[in-house]
């Protein structure tokens, strides 16, 4: 049995009692490092955008909450990111652009999620949504060029912390996958968990990982 991070490699051992259970991480590893050896010589040239990569928090993460509070939760949550993403940009002269990781209506297309987000919370801030399925490629350039990533889907977690980029990841899974890929990385201080973000706890945390200019200063 092969599995992409430790706390799922120990929950499967407790679970089975099997000791051939080893974890080999996620291929898209692999695939991100060899994409940045060969764009490694390109110059970055930083846009003026905090980059969004994010999803709607759907009823398979809902748990034991009831149908009330999880709606509840999912509405302060999405309020709550709306001011960080403000907070952010006014801090940092930025400009929100919010990019599609996942197209499908099964899973839920990003994009639906992303117009909404702008149109309810993010009007003043003059939003990029982007319109258009973009692939893989497209995708990791986006994370070289932007001044800091926000990321909740989970391969965009692990995009930008293999690229090396600024990120913030928002951990939705309730302890899953994207605590258990940032936990194998040493990287938890690069992590909000969803329930965080919804109580505003973002407004007392300060992530050091901008790309800073010589002369920028948050204002």
């Amino acid at each position: 049995i092969e599995l992409r991070d430790t706390a799922s490699v120990a929950w499967e051992v407790a679970h089975t009692g099997r000791t051939d259970i080893v974890n080999t991480g996620d291929p898209a590893v692999g695939f991100v490092q060899r994409w940045r050896k060969t764009h490694n010589h390109e110059e970055a040239t930083y846009s003026g955008t905090l980059n969004c990569y994010l999803r709607e928090w759907t009823q398979e993460y809902q748990g034991h909450l009831s149908e009330e509070s999880f709606s509840e939760l999912k509405s302060r949550f999405e309020k709550e990111l709306g001011s960080w993403i403000a907070s952010l940009c006014e801090s940092w002269s930025l400009r929100p652009r919010l990019l599609a990781m996942h197209h499908f209506v099964i899973g839920g297309d990003d994009r639906d999620f992303n117009r909404r987000l702008a149109q309810e919370h993010l009007a003043g801030l003059d939003p990029v949504v982007e319109p258009r399925p973009m692939s893989a490629d497209e995708i990791l350039a986006s994370m070289k060029e932007a001044r800091l990533c926000l990321t909740m889907r989970f391969h965009s977690t692990l995009f930008a912390h293999t690229l090396g980029v600024p990120f913030v990841a928002i951990d939705y899974t309730g302890g899953g996958k994207v605590k258990g890929f940032l936990a194998d990385n040493k990287s938890l201080d690069r992590m909000l968990t969803l329930e965080e973000v919804a109580r505003g706890e973002w407004r007392s945390v300060r992530f050091p990982v901008i790309h800073e200019h010589s002369s920028d200063q948050p204002s």
